[in-house]
């Protein structure tokens, strides 16, 4: 598998004496069950073709955006982002300009090809201004022919930005993202924005999210010709990446609708279809994720804190996994050797993120922590 890019995750599987997997970015809350059970109960019915449309996942997915705003916000006209890619039902304004696929990695490819030159000049990429980040955007550039640049660079076609970043775990407020683009995205290009991660923000993520935008979107296609799309991948909120679950937000409709022409029909299967339109009505399984993600988040840094000062820690206090510095190449790989063996598995900063001396641990509930900070006291 030497044409893929490094991808944590892969460990679990080969591990006989597996307790949990700490070296992904998916839900410490495992489930949602009733989703499960509804994927499963779908398998009875694969003797038929999944809906070519996605429904009813691709309507129930668009009001998903609704139910996790109005979680805090019980009252909508107390609601603050209540305009924008928000609508109930089918058929509003917006709904031309959202695609699903198979997982985020599916729409990714069909973005980046969408933004290769039509001029003959030479393709080129750019990630956004962070030490690194999720490495799917420069596997499928380069597939592409791309080459890579420096993030000040001004002659690309493609800038992508991962906010949250992973692994890196900074974060820029809307605000700041919308200058950042506005000075840094050359017009007549496009830039993706993956947000895959900002739903751990709490019940009024959208308030500090692109999607919440899309009059400044539709403005910086009309004046700049710059495509902004908005990346989601759901397998991590909702820990199915078994399944394989994205969509994404486009620019214009018609731009949209150019680029689905080019989607594999069929892309996504009967279980996750099943899934999704389930998912998206369990309100408690998300509130259970706001509630549980930072503060087991909490116990893990305080340990870092306590035993390891001279490490360091980054990523916002509500993300669902910590990006950690050793500041020692060879401690860290020791780390991710005692990590797997211990059947807790860590994701290694140094394959594809070539930052050595760091590893991501995913949140999980504290009983599982606490051995995996047994199996690294015996390193110290």
């Amino acid at each position: 598998m030497d044409v893929q890019t490094f991808h944590g995750g892969q460990d679990w599987a080969h591990l006989d004496n597996f307790k949990e997997d700490f070296s992904v970015t998916t839900n410490t809350v495992v489930g949602p069950m009733k989703a499960r059970a509804a994927a499963a109960a779908s398998v009875n019915t694969t003797e038929h073709y999944p809906s070519a449309d996605f429904e009813p996942a691709f309507s129930k997915l668009q009001v998903l955006l609704l139910l996790l705003l109005y979680l805090g916000l019980r009252d909508a006209a107390d609601a603050p982002c209540s305009q924008g890619f928000i609508w109930p039902e089918t058929g509003t304004k917006y709904e031309s300009q959202f695609m699903m696929g198979n997982g985020a990695s599916e729409l990714i490819d069909l973005v980046v090809r969408s933004s290769l030159p039509q001029d003959g000049a030479a393709p080129a990429w750019k990630p956004g201004g962070t030490l690194t980040q999720y490495k799917e955007y420069e596997r499928s550039s380069k597939a592409q022919g791309m080459v890579t640049k420096d993030a000040a660079a001004k002659d690309v076609q493609l800038t992508c930005i991962v906010n949250p970043c992973n692994p890196t775990g900074d974060y820029i407020a809307v605000g700041d993202m919308m200058n950042y683009i506005e000075e840094h995205v050359p017009d007549g290009t496009t830039v993706m924005v993956d947000e895959s991660m900002q739903p751990w923000h709490g019940p009024e993520w959208r308030c500090d999210s692109l999607t919440n935008n899309m009059d400044w979107i539709k403005a910086q296609y009309e004046s700049r010709d710059v495509k902004v799309w908005i990346m989601h991948s759901w397998t991590k909120i909702w820990s199915c990446a078994g399944l394989r679950l994205g969509s994404v937000i486009g620019p214009d409709p018609a731009i949209v609708a150019a680029v689905r022409k080019k989607q594999v029909p069929w892309s996504l299967n009967t279980c996750a279809i099943a899934f999704c339109a389930e998912a998206v009505d369990d309100v408690e399984y998300l509130e259970d994720t706001w509630a549980k993600t930072p503060a087991w988040r909490k116990l893990s840094t305080d340990v870092l804190s306590a035993e390891f000062p001279q490490w360091s820690v980054h990523g916002e206090p509500w993300l669902s996994w910590i990006w950690i510095d050793t500041k020692d190449a060879e401690l860290t790989e020791k780390i991710v050797v005692a990590a797997k063996a211990n059947g807790t598995p860590v994701r290694t900063g140094a394959a594809g993120y070539n930052m050595p001396t760091f590893f991501r641990m995913a949140v999980r509930s504290p009983e599982n922590t606490a051995d995996f900070w047994e199996c690294i006291r015996g390193i110290k």
